[in-house]
């Protein structure tokens, strides 16, 4: 994944890309390359939302699916940012 023309992320294979978009409909932020051959399914923002909207547990669904891959997502940047620092894992001491 880049953004500005520089990588920021390596996606794991059973992450999801979009999510932020998929369902708040902000603008995408990144740019996504494929390395190797892939399995691709993709669909419409706006429809997405629609059929989220009009059908039962289908947003809470997405939700806790896409919760838990930008939890991942927010852990592994947080531990290269950390890395990348020179920071040392483990809460700050007082």
């Amino acid at each position: 994944v880049s953004s500005g023309g520089k990588l920021v992320a390596i996606s794991r294979p059973d992450h999801f890309i979009g999510e932020v978009t998929a369902l708040g409909g902000m603008p995408a932020t990144g740019t996504v390359v494929l390395d190797r051959p892939s399995r691709l399914w993709c669909v419409p923002a706006d429809k997405l939302r629609i059929y989220a909207e009009t059908h039962d547990g289908v947003r809470a669904a997405l939700e806790h699916a896409f919760r838990q891959s930008l939890t991942e997502k927010l852990i592994a940047a947080n531990a290269t940012i950390a890395q990348l620092s020179g920071a040392k894992h483990g809460p700050p001491h007082a």
